[in-house]
């Protein structure tokens, strides 16, 4: 799950803040870089609108590693020190002199003075890295095994994603650096592990507590939009019956949605290459297995073109419930049948075949279920 930490929240926030020490902006960040050749060295500011990353000022390293970059800020932000061999370690402008001394073998470890901030900053980064492992070695545990065992990882896995995210909810909420409060934020959506309405409302009392945050009222503005966009329209077919479709399961065997009347059915649009939906199916897996003895099932509907594929990834993904494809991708009648035009998607059919909801996912899905089935 954790693939670069400062990449992820770089490509999410370009971030600025309120705090300045110095009168008129300037500030100056210098140090040595450990293990490097002699080359240029970068300083660059993450802006608050969403361009790419802006370059402040430039040097050479010295023969020892040392450089000193200076600029003028308006306001306390998110900027990093590069390298043209890839180093990017980042920090925040809290004070007008900063040391910041790098090792390129362990840039996530720097020597820091000066600047509270960033020191926070580091410690945030170190937690959160200790905590996504952990979520990842869960899931890992939960690809393999016996169905008890796979059960058991997937419940671990929304235990400790809770945790990852009440620590996230912790810094935002206590933290004086709106700067940190923003990186914070932006993992956490880079993250995709806490909804967006739980996001907005961090991001909404961080502004009101930094009125004069430029940066803080930007990401409350995007998360608004992204609420907004992620918002499923109105589904035509909510209310409706449920139409028809029968395909051949793994087995070569035809399966139709409408075998399962009588039941409460989740029907399951997904394949094995969406990567969405693999990151979906834990949640689906855990409603599954929680409400699988109370009238309720799931059909999977694969929009695979590859049949080994979708059955390895039923496999590995642990979905024990029944699946069909015709394997003809978005060429699938299901697609148009059921009117969506990206996955993962959902109907959820009551036992007399009316579609009574659709787009379920996560939270969501768990409380439609223990809504229908008390």
């Amino acid at each position: 799950m954790m693939k670069n930490i400062l990449i992820g929240a770089i490509a999410v926030i370009g971030l600025m803040a309120c705090k300045q020490s110095n009168s008129n902006g300037a500030f100056t960040v210098s140090g040595k870089i450990a293990h490097v050749q002699k080359q240029p060295v970068f300083l660059y500011y993450l802006p608050s609108d969403g361009n790419h990353p802006q370059v402040l000022d430039s040097s050479t390293l010295g023969s020892d590693g040392s450089y000193k970059l200076k600029t003028v800020a308006k306001e306390e932000g998110l900027y990093f020190v590069s390298l043209p061999t890839g180093l990017q370690a980042v920090f925040i402008n809290d004070n007008d002199d900063i040391t910041f001394n790098i090792d390129s073998l362990s840039s996530r470890h720097p020597e820091v003075k000066n600047s509270d901030a960033t020191t926070d900053l580091y410690k945030f980064i170190g937690t959160f890295i200790q905590k996504d492992s952990v979520i990842e070695a869960s899931y890992q545990q939960g690809q393999q095994g016996p169905d008890s065992v796979k059960a058991t990882a997937m419940t671990n896995v929304q235990g400790q994603v809770k945790q990852l995210n009440d620590f996230i909810k912790r810094t935002v909420s206590e933290s004086n650096s709106p700067a940190l409060i923003q990186f914070a934020l932006g993992q956490a959506a880079s993250m995709q592990m806490m909804p967006f309405d739980d996001l907005y409302k961090l991001a909404s009392d961080a502004a009101n507590r930094f009125k004069q945050n430029n940066g803080l009222a930007t990401m409350k503005a995007r998360l608004q939009t992204a609420i907004d966009d992620a918002k499923p329209k109105t589904y035509p077919l909510v209310g409706k019956p449920a139409p028809n479709l029968t395909m051949q399961d793994v087995n070569g065997k035809p399966v139709s949605i409408a075998d399962f009347k009588g039941k409460y059915l989740l029907v399951d649009f997904w394949a094995s290459w969406c990567a969405p939906c693999r990151q979906e199916n834990p949640n689906v897996v855990a409603a599954y297995n929680q409400y699988k003895d109370k009238n309720f099932t799931i059909l999977g509907v694969s929009l695979d073109d590859d049949k080994q594929s979708w059955i390895d990834a039923i496999k590995k993904d642990g979905l024990a419930w029944n699946h069909m494809s015709d394997l003809k991708q978005w060429a699938s009648p299901a697609v148009e049948t059921y009117q969506f035009d990206g996955i993962p998607f959902n109907v959820l059919i009551d036992p007399q075949g009316t579609i009574i909801a659709s787009s379920l996912r996560g939270p969501e899905l768990e409380a439609k279920l223990a809504e229908v089935l008390k």
